[in-house]
Order: structure tokens, then sequence, then C-alpha cells
């Protein structure tokens, strides 16, 4: 039996976290979990997705750093600290944001006030 459509692919293929939750549960330790996905890069740009799986576990105090480009060691770390406060600081700032805006927005849609006379008040 032939398989229908047929064809040869040639391409490039990878492994990657495509989605990191970092879960801050109250008076738990943190915890970090990444899924990983299969990316095959057909050449023509098209890529085809396949989710392969997760891993995780408490956040490590310190994150040994390596080069994107080449995936090594840098040799320099970061501490989980600073992640987290960089995630509070994202959040923050876009809560803020947000409430900013809802309020704006009632503000501007809240009905004027009138006296009987027709005038603001």
């Amino acid at each position: 039996m032939i398989n229908y459509n047929e064809t040869q692919i040639a391409g490039t293929a990878w492994q990657r976290a495509y989605k990191v939750e970092f879960m801050n549960e109250l008076g738990k330790v943190p915890y970090v979990h990444y899924m990983e996905e299969k990316v095959v890069d057909l050449g023509n740009g098209e890529y085809m997705h396949k989710l392969m799986g997760d891993l995780g576990g408490p956040a490590a105090p310190m994150i040994e750093l390596r080069d994107p480009a080449t995936g090594l060691l840098t040799g320099e770390s970061i501490s989980m600290d600073v992640v987290s406060v960089a995630l509070y600081s994202d959040y923050i700032n876009r809560a803020l944001a947000r409430d900013a805006f809802v309020v704006e927005s009632m503000v501007l849609a809240a009905p004027v006030a009138t006296f009987a006379s027709g005038v603001p008040a």
C-alpha cells in the first residue's frame, strides 16, 4: 500500500523548550517546568513540531549560564533570586499597566453627572 501524498524531505531538526512554567506557590520551594518539542526545519520556510515531553524540578539556587550560540558554559552563573526578581518585576509592570488601562477605560466610559439644569457636576 502506498502512502498518500508521500514526499522526500531533507532538513534540520532540534529539540527545544517551547514553554517554561515557573511555579511559585506560597510556602513552597519554587519549581521550574520545561515542556519540550522537536522542531524540523523543512528548509522552505515551513517547520514541523512534535511534542517530546517535559522535565523540571525544584528551582536550583544557582544557574550556570550557557552561550546560546554554542551551548557551551560561559563560566558565569546567576542566582535564582535574580531570576525571581526579574519575573516579579515583569509581572508587576504588566499588572500595573493593565490596571492603569482598566481604570482609564472606566473613567472614559463613566457617565458624566449633571445637575438638573444640565450643567456637569
